[in-house]
């Protein structure tokens, strides 16, 4: 049988969309990343994952400096066969993942890294810059692997199966992508850049 494939020309507005999903605070900037995460709760639909890295947990508080804290939250979106209403807020997420200290910025990178434990379930990551734990902005990867129990609806990231630091300060270890299968032993891979890493030289 012969079939053809829709093609997308010229400019399309972006308030043509099927579906919007909108930020739950001023200055939250959701939508700095967004990814196709595989089905990582295994219902047979692929989920979506959206970050707000400016995000604060506790926006009024006493403090008279009015620092912002940021911690930044991520949101997951579990796929249905029904789908979303035309505008969707985030604060409806199946999951939100919040990051674990002030100024985190949770998250830079998400992104679907396949099946990286074996078991049969696509698994995510999630990359946050600003983390501190190996010097400051050494940057920092967590890994959850898909489960079809899912997530409670908040999550903090200290609960990751896995993680990865940044090896010196300013390191800025936070981009991650998947890689697939690259070495032939059953598990997918996955790649972390840090882009400020400094060696050879600086950055």
């Amino acid at each position: 049988f012969n079939f053809s494939i829709a093609q997308y020309s010229g400019e399309y507005p972006l308030s043509t969309a099927d579906i919007s999903f909108t930020g739950e605070n001023a200055g939250d900037e959701a939508g700095y990343h967004a990814s196709i995460i595989g089905d990582v709760n295994t219902d047979g639909f692929d989920d979506i994952m959206i970050t707000a890295p400016h995000f604060d947990e506790n926006p009024v508080d006493d403090d008279p400096l009015n620092i912002i804290k940021e911690n930044g939250k991520i949101y997951l979106f579990f796929g249905k066969a029904d789908g979303w209403e035309t505008t969707v807020s985030l604060s409806n997420a199946d999951v939100s993942f919040l990051g674990d200290d002030r100024n985190d910025q949770a998250s830079h990178d998400v992104y679907g890294v396949g099946d990286v434990n074996g078991d049969g379930i696509d698994d995510f990551a999630i990359g946050v810059k600003f983390i501190n734990q190996t010097g400051l902005r050494a940057g920092k990867v967590y890994i959850f692997f898909g489960k079809a129990s899912g997530w409670p609806v908040l999550t903090h990231l200290s609960s990751a199966d896995a993680s990865f630091v940044g090896e010196s300060e300013s390191s800025e270890a936070a981009h991650v992508y998947p890689a697939g299968n690259i070495n032939g032993d059953e598990y997918d891979d996955i790649i972390i850049g840090a882009g400020f890493y400094d060696e050879p030289a600086t950055d």
